[in-house]
């Protein structure tokens, strides 16, 4: 699918792939107009810090237990 910009490229990959009150982690910097397009679709948005060889999997890993532990366990 052609797109006019990236704002309506990811604003249609949201609604495409998740809903209202889902997570995404986002590259810590990133896309500056991005974050308002997550929000304006209520996902929770969580930063992750870009290193010089990218993001740390790691990170993310970390992330997927610490929210996970707390909707299991809460």
């Amino acid at each position: 699918m052609i797109t006019s910009g990236a704002q309506q490229a990811i604003h249609l990959i949201i609604r495409g792939l998740l809903k209202p009150g889902d997570a995404a982690a986002i590259e810590d910097p990133s896309y500056a107009y991005s974050l308002p397009i997550f929000h304006s679709e209520g996902l929770n948005t969580h930063l992750l810090p870009v290193q010089n060889g990218g993001i740390d999997p790691d990170q993310i890993v970390e992330l997927h237990k610490k929210n996970t532990a707390s909707k299991c366990c809460s």
